[in-house]
């Protein structure tokens, strides 16, 4: 029975691994296989990469997605952490509902934010029309929806972290007579500083990478996702799109790196002795 099994559970792992080598390895070595040649099929080498940064038009995009995605991460990670605080830390009513109020904008993509925005801040916007113009079109807006957008993951790691504290650490400094804000400095902090790196890292990736906002309210302001769109639906240059996918993927590996590392260095700090904290 036990043999049976095993071989089971070989076959469905066997044809597992091979789906995923279909629909992820094969797509993806396509891609770096045109990055590499001419639009003729000869292997050109770092050509297209030469072309692409050194074309001014283009190497802005990045600079601006990378002036974005700081922006993006510091200000969703800022805000992730206060909200997962106020829900862990304070005894408030409703926190149900506001749990599921700041899980929201996962269930809508980006561009549902970016037009979330236009309806209120836009030229004929709700706001807009009271005398409060923002500017809305290009970098503030893509900033704007890339928070909405990243908020919640920023929020629910920090909520899984901060949930999961040692309270006996916060009775040793009760105990002790240090102050609350002694206690959140020495041991609040220190408690989610692996968990700030992941989710600064993942805030960085999902803006970098995403299409929707820049696409509805980006206006002239370029960016490296709407890149890829202009390369290849828009220039039919499948190779020079190519070289832009794989700038893409960039920071999703970095990303994938440091959290396998964090997450090392995270669990070496968790003991079966924790207690749960109560709040007070």
């Amino acid at each position: 029975m036990t043999r049976t099994l095993f071989r089971g559970s070989g076959f469905l792992f066997a044809a597992l691994t091979a789906f995923f080598l279909l629909i992820m390895v094969a797509p993806l070595s396509s891609l770096f296989a045109k990055a590499f040649l001419s639009q003729e099929g000869y292997f050109v080498g770092l050509a297209n990469y030469a072309k692409y940064f050194s074309t001014p038009a283009l190497s802005v995009s990045i600079l601006h997605s990378l002036e974005v995605s700081l922006i993006v991460a510091a200000c969703a990670s800022f805000l992730g952490f206060l909200y997962a605080y106020a829900l862990t830390r304070t005894r408030i009513i409703f926190k149900r509902v506001f749990m599921y109020l700041a899980l929201l904008p996962v269930f809508m993509p980006t561009v549902v934010h970016a037009l979330g925005l236009v309806y209120l801040f836009g030229t004929q916007g709700v706001i807009t029309q009271i005398g409060l113009d923002i500017g809305l079109y290009g970098r503030t807006g893509v900033i704007l929806a890339e928070i909405i957008y990243t908020f919640p993951q920023a929020f629910l790691m920090f909520y899984v972290s901060l949930t999961y504290a040692d309270g006996r650490l916060y009775e040793v400094t009760e105990t002790m007579g240090i102050s609350p804000a002694r206690t959140f400095f020495g041991v609040t902090l220190p408690g989610v500083r692996y968990t700030t790196v992941s989710v600064v890292f993942v805030c960085f990736t999902l803006c970098f990478t995403d299409f929707g906002a820049p696409k509805v309210i980006g206006g002239s302001y370029s960016m490296v996702a709407m890149d890829v769109y202009k390369q290849v639906a828009g220039q039919f240059n499948m190779n020079m799109g190519a070289v832009v996918g794989s700038i893409l993927l960039a920071p999703a590996i970095l990303s994938y790196i440091v959290d396998r590392f964090v997450a090392r260095k995270a669990d070496s700090g968790i003991t079966s002795k924790a207690t749960e904290l109560r709040i007070k």
